[in-house]
């Protein structure tokens, strides 16, 4: 029984430092209003302090969130852009041969025109060549008539 009224003791001491432990002891002096604005301005404080450490780490999170979506954003678009730059790069070419080939089609160069000069400084030449030979026949022809007479 001393054994069950011990517990009994040692519980009750426990149960009142607990609970006189989480109340503030109010003196008859002491204004009640001001305690309770203290309890208010403590609370509002710690209230203060979890809202702004819950919404700093959702802050964290988010940006963290927020970067992982724009780096793929990126990489897609500058997939998109590569891909879009290779095909221009590719119908530019194509274009530039097309063209290319109808500049070679057109080409028509008129060997006439230069074949006649090239004929006619020939013509020049050789009918030069007839007259110094007939000049040269007339030469000969006069020196040996001379020697003949």
């Amino acid at each position: 029984m001393q054994e069950k009224m011990r517990k009994i003791v040692v519980g009750t001491l426990f149960l009142i430092i607990v609970v006189g432990g989480s109340f503030t002891v109010v003196f008859a002096d002491q204004d009640i209003g001001a305690m309770l604005t203290n309890w208010f301005d403590q609370k509002t404080d710690e209230s203060i302090g979890e809202i702004e450490k819950v919404i700093s780490q959702e802050q964290k999170k988010q940006t963290d969130r927020l970067k992982e979506e724009l780096q793929l954003a990126i990489e897609a678009a500058e997939q998109d852009l590569n891909e879009f730059v290779q095909m221009e790069k590719n119908q530019r070419a194509e274009e530039l041969k097309r063209y290319s080939d109808e500049l070679i089609k057109e080409i028509d160069i008129d060997n006439d025109e230069i074949e006649q000069e090239i004929l006619d400084e020939f013509d020049r030449i050789l009918k030069h060549a007839k007259e110094e030979m007939e000049q040269i026949l007339e030469e000969v022809e006069d020196n040996g008539g001379n020697s003949n007479d």
